[in-house]
């Protein structure tokens, strides 16, 4: 997992890094030039699911539920 951070990191390229649901899930959290964020469980209610906005200047997060 390190060497994967660090790789992404070494590049100075703008990235979002979605992960696989973690239950509570994962805020969005930004280090450097990249964003990681890891997705809420969406099989349990109130069903949440996120959308991420890339723009030129930022990447941001919404979260929704059905």
């Amino acid at each position: 997992m390190a060497e994967l951070k660090a790789a992404l990191l070494a590049d100075s390229r703008r990235k979002l890094v979605l992960s696989g649901h973690y239950h509570e899930g994962e805020d969005l959290m930004v280090e450097d030039h990249i964003s990681f964020a890891t997705a809420r469980a969406f099989r349990e209610p109130p069903h949440p699911f996120r959308v991420y906005e890339i723009t030129d200047a930022d990447i941001t997060q919404a979260e929704y539920t059905l």
